[in-house]
């Protein structure tokens, strides 16, 4: 039978040792878990811990342009995207998550904030070949 608990002080050692074998995370500090606005539990089996969860709000999103030609929508994105930014990590989101179909706004949403675009950064593909995309606020 699975079981699971939020982890304890007590667990900081077995976390640490975990990090120390583990070769998906390299670098990362066992202080990862406990960080603020972050829910860490453990899972466990008959024979003891198996597995560390980590969670923390991640707010996705849809963007669309009620008019795709509009010359208004660069502009509105981009002061809009500032400001939603703001008040995301205001409410306590670590990152924005959203996918992407059309390859100008792929483009547009990778290039960075100081270039003129959003400044997020490819994570993986969909399904549907929608590309997925991550901003660490």
């Amino acid at each position: 039978m699975v079981t699971s608990r939020f982890i304890a002080d007590e667990d900081r050692e077995l976390l640490q040792a975990a990090l120390e074998r583990d070769t998906f995370h390299p670098g990362r500090s066992v202080d990862i878990f406990a960080e603020p606005d972050t829910i860490t539990s453990l899972y466990f089996d008959e024979q003891g811990p198996v597995l560390a969860v980590r969670a923390y709000k991640s707010l996705f999103i849809d963007l669309l342009c009620l008019n795709n030609a509009d010359p208004r929508n660069k502009r509105v994105l981009q002061e809009g995207w500032v400001q939603l930014c703001k008040q995301a990590k205001e409410a306590g989101y670590r990152e924005i998550v959203t996918s992407v179909s059309g390859p100008a706004l792929l483009k547009f949403c990778l290039k960075p904030q100081s270039e003129g675009g959003l400044g997020y950064e490819q994570v993986g593909v969909q399904p549907n070949g929608d590309a997925l995309l991550r901003h660490q606020l």
